[in-house]
């Protein structure tokens, strides 16, 4: 394709130049998105206690709220490994994956049933092995 006025190639060039501008204000964005984020989280923490942390900020107009995805220590799961059948291991546990090393784990949304059938010994097990894994801001108007 070949640009035939110089009109044309002027339209293309600020086109191209707006476009670069919405990207470079969209990182910025985010940016300031994510200090104002850590201001926030740093503001919970302050609210609350290491025995009763603050789950959110208190306001009339938007609800803020902290939310903690849990993760399982795999080495303190391993003792499953002894109690549950084949059958279950089959559905629950996933062996190291050849090629690009992924370590051998249990999948904790078909590991948590099969742990309730067993009673209270396999449930306190995966209790122990629960960490708080990643904190994430839930924010929306009211």
């Amino acid at each position: 394709m070949t640009i035939e006025t110089e009109t044309e190639q002027e339209r293309i060039d600020k086109l191209l130049q707006s476009y670069h501008s919405a990207g470079v204000e969209l990182m910025a964005a985010k940016l300031a998105a994510g200090r104002l984020e850590q201001e926030i989280m740093a503001l919970i923490e302050e609210n609350g206690t290491p025995e009763h942390p603050a789950a959110g900020l208190p306001s009339a107009i938007f609800e803020c709220k902290v939310k903690v995805t849990n993760s399982y220590d795999q080495s303190l799961l391993i003792p499953l490994k002894e109690r549950f059948t084949e059958s279950e291991l089959d559905k629950c546990y996933i062996p190291e994956a050849p090629g690009p090393v992924i370590p051998a784990h249990f999948n904790m949304i078909k590991t948590l049933p099969i742990a309730k059938v067993y009673g209270a010994r396999e449930l306190e097990l995966i209790e122990m092995a629960k960490f708080p894994a990643k904190r994430k801001l839930e924010f929306k108007v009211k």
